[in-house]
């Protein structure tokens, strides 16, 4: 991905990927038989982000890594059962991968802010085996059924329905979203990015361009596709099992954005502006 073109045809391959793939034909698994495990993940995230730890970041990563070893087939492979007698685990399950999805965020962000200092260019936080796991983590996370809002308004008779830990998951889950947005805007002006890392910013796209509306007609016209790609695309939007997501939703808790760069050759203004956007 040496090249503008290069970048945004790994984007139209990711769309297709998401198109074409079936994510409903998963083993399940029960929340309860992994809780533990991923509580004890989420425990290390936090410690190693944490500005009152006194040990170091990368000794705690190194720890946290062994455990997200264990649960990657979990997260990549797997769906967790929908029980409708046991509406609280599958609430608890939900809320505690998007924990999972915001705690990894902040490692990434703290991986990214040491490369950048050339001080500490030498002692990155992520090695690049870990960064792989972080990303299939985030990519499988970013798609997974338990947070399509489509599946989650319809009852066993069609019928529309939605509680209200179904809103709270939705807003978070967009909010999750647009974060790790922000954070691939902000990374593609780094210099000498590992291929991973570049395939990863371009999955982000793919997936925000189903899952972010606003930001679906500047995917449309970056990644120029055929007229018959586009049917394609086009007949997922709206789709029957890919979310809408509404403004009555209350989403006006989202960071409020009033537009997505997704060049990876973005001016370093429109990073700065995305910076300071992002933490107003």
């Amino acid at each position: 991905m040496s090249s503008v073109k290069d970048f945004f045809l790994n984007v139209r391959s990711w769309m297709s990927e998401l198109v074409d793939g079936n994510l409903e034909n998963l083993p399940t698994v029960r929340w309860k038989a992994v809780a533990g495990r991923f509580d004890k993940l989420l425990q290390l995230l936090s410690h190693a982000t944490a500005e009152s730890s006194t040990e170091p970041a990368r000794t705690v990563v190194v720890q946290a890594m062994t455990v997200l070893q264990e649960l990657l087939p979990v997260i990549t492979k797997e769906k967790f059962v929908q029980d409708p007698n046991d509406p609280i685990s599958f609430h608890q399950c939900r809320s505690k991968l998007l924990d999972l999805w915001a705690l990894m965020l902040r490692v990434l962000d703290l991986h990214f802010a040491l490369l950048a200092n050339p001080s500490r260019r030498a002692s990155p936080l992520l090695q690049s085996h870990e960064l792989n796991a972080f990303y299939n983590s985030l990519r499988a996370l970013m798609i997974r059924s338990e947070f399509d809002v489509s599946h989650l308004l319809l009852d066993s008779n069609g019928m529309a329905k939605c509680t209200k830990e179904d809103v709270q998951i939705a807003v978070r889950y967009r909010r999750l979203l647009v974060h790790t947005q922000i954070l691939v805007q902000e990374t593609t002006q780094m210099p000498g990015l590992p291929v991973q890392t570049l395939q990863f910013q371009c999955a982000v796209i793919a997936t925000s361009f189903f899952r972010l509306p606003e930001i679906a007609k500047q995917v449309l016209t970056s990644i120029q596709l055929s007229t018959s790609e586009h049917a394609s695309i086009a007949e997922h939007l709206p789709g029957d099992h890919l979310p809408i997501y509404e403004d009555d939703l209350s989403f006006q808790n989202s960071p409020q954005r009033s537009s997505f760069d997704i060049s990876p050759l973005s001016s370093s203004s429109s990073s700065s502006s995305s910076s300071s956007s992002s933490s107003s």
